[in-house]
């Protein structure tokens, strides 16, 4: 018998099970996002382009093989628990968004 079975023990099972899942999903995301803001911050910084291509290319490697993990082991396999991610990460830019405008609004008028 498989521990999952078990009412009690099975439901703690499962919760880890999509903790973990989340948790990998919003890592790569994470991990995507920051890279391409730094390459845009490099090609800013950098005077020599040269390194600053270089840098960016190994980073764009990085992410093309997280987005390629993403997508074959974590969406294909748990497509439900990704769009509640995603929903939940487009809510939270929009209130963030929205503090930023109420907070000019009230600072500028």
């Amino acid at each position: 018998m498989k521990m999952i079975n078990l009412p009690l023990i099975g439901t703690w099972v499962k919760n880890k099970q999509v903790y973990k899942i989340t948790t990998s999903y919003e890592i790569i995301v994470n991990f995507i996002e920051s890279h391409e803001q730094t390459q845009q911050l490099l090609l800013k910084i950098f005077q020599d382009k040269k390194y600053a291509n270089i840098i960016i290319e190994e980073g764009r490697k990085q992410c093309r093989e997280a987005e390629e993990y993403n997508l074959n082991t974590i969406e294909a396999v748990f497509p439900e628990v990704c769009k509640s991610i995603q929903v939940r990460r487009a809510k939270y830019s929009l209130l963030v968004k929205e503090n930023q405008n109420i907070d000019s609004m009230l600072h500028y008028g």
